[in-house]
C-alpha cells in the first residue's frame, strides 16, 4: 500500500483511465484486493487539458435536430482540426 501512496498521481492517472474505460472504484477495489474506501481516498481526479480551439457552443439551434447527421461548413473548423484532415488525409491516401 505505501507503493500507492508514493506515487499518487500516476495511481489516480491509471484509475481516472480505469474508470473511463467502464471499472467502477469497487471493482478494481475487489481485483486488487483493497478496501474501496483506501482506493477512494487514494484517488485524486486529474484535470484533463482541453483541447485548443474547441467548438463549445451548441451543435444545433433546435432539439429536433439532435437526430439527424451533423453537417459541417469548412469555415467552422478550426485551424488545428483542418490541419489533421489534411495530415490524416496524406497519411491513408
Amino acid at each position: 500500500m505505501t507503493s500507492m501512496k508514493g506515487n499518487s498521481i500516476w495511481f489516480s492517472s491509471l484509475i481516472q483511465d480505469l474508470i473511463i474505460e467502464g471499472y467502477t472504484i469497487p471493482e478494481l477495489a475487489e481485483q486488487w484486493n483493497v478496501n474501496a474506501v483506501y482506493l477512494c481516498q487514494l484517488y485524486k481526479p486529474i484535470k484533463v487539458n482541453q483541447i485548443p480551439n474547441y467548438k463549445r457552443e451548441a451543435y444545433y439551434e433546435q432539439e429536433w435536430d439532435y437526430g439527424s447527421t451533423p453537417t459541417y461548413k469548412w469555415e467552422d473548423i478550426s485551424k488545428e482540426e483542418k490541419s489533421f484532415y489534411y495530415d490524416n488525409l496524406k497519411a491513408n491516401n
